[in-house]
């Protein structure tokens, strides 16, 4: 890509961009796809393709929002999003609109989310977008699960499944998955919780999700955690600390500690 760049090889750069990104995606491999997508921002730009411009934005926000980078990813999605209502592309507006929902509810900021939530979901449903309204759907009811409305949120995330499944959005489907499996956990149901879980952990694997395959193997862990199974629960979180530590996962810090009190903790038990 650098030597394409050099060249002013504008449209090979963006076509080795697009090779490359859903693999560094799921490899969580995010600074080389900022790397990556920096360099196509760049050709789109020189040849004046304002609609590669916008995506690249989007997913130069999507990506400093995988690393917890919210200032940087709002600020993207704002430029994209201009661009976007610039050139009335219906589609990418809702999507655009989703992203940004999440940095203001990962900011805690439920009705700022919530709104924006639902003008994607309403979009979506005038122009038959149906990965998009799978994914406002699956939003709206984490903005209810952050709230701690748990049966109002499962109606969301039930909503969504069928759609993603009917789309054929594997990775997305999992990560549905894991958030009705944390509703069957927080309401006690650890056998639903688990048949649910064991889904998204199949997904991940499947597809080399390896950031999904490590956050499945957590709740995993969280949920035998709950049946008192501490053999099974360690088994889990340090399969989940083991991928996280070779994807740098933000959280690697905070499952590292857990990992660690678990292991103190059985070992006081077993000593006992």
């Amino acid at each position: 890509m650098e030597i394409c760049l050099a060249n002013q090889l504008w449209l090979a750069v963006q076509l080795l961009e697009g090779l490359l990104s859903e693999y560094l995606d799921l490899q969580s491999w995010w600074q080389e796809r900022l790397t990556a997508l920096a360099m196509r921002l760049t050709a789109a730009r020189q040849v004046g393709d304002r609609s590669d411009e916008a995506r690249c934005l989007n997913n130069i926000g999507y990506t400093h929002a995988r690393r917890r980078e919210y200032k940087q990813a709002l600020v993207c999605y704002e430029q994209c999003l201009k661009i976007r209502y610039e050139l009335d592309e219906r589609k990418e507006i809702g999507m655009t609109l989703n992203n940004i929902g999440s940095v203001y509810l990962e900011q805690d900021e439920h009705e700022h989310a919530l709104k924006l939530y639902m003008q994607s979901l309403n979009i979506a449903l005038e122009i038959s977008d149906k990965e998009t309204e799978a994914e406002a759907l699956n939003n709206i009811g984490s903005v209810y699960y952050e709230q701690g409305m748990y049966e109002k949120s499962l109606l969301y995330y039930e909503q969504c499944l069928p759609i993603r499944q009917e789309v054929g959005n594997r990775i997305a489907e999992g990560a549905t998955l894991n958030n009705i499996a944390e509703i069957y956990r927080l309401q006690g149901n650890a056998a639903k919780a688990l048949v649910n879980y064991k889904k998204a952990l199949i997904i991940a694997q499947e597809m080399g999700n390896r950031e999904g395959e490590a956050i499945t193997q957590w709740n995993i862990g969280l949920t035998y955690r709950d049946l008192k199974n501490i053999a099974k629960t360690e088994e889990y979180i340090s399969q989940a600390v083991q991928i996280a530590e070779q994807i740098d996962y933000p959280l690697l810090e905070e499952w590292r500690k857990g990992l660690a009190q678990l292991r103190a903790m059985r070992q006081g038990t077993q000593e006992t």
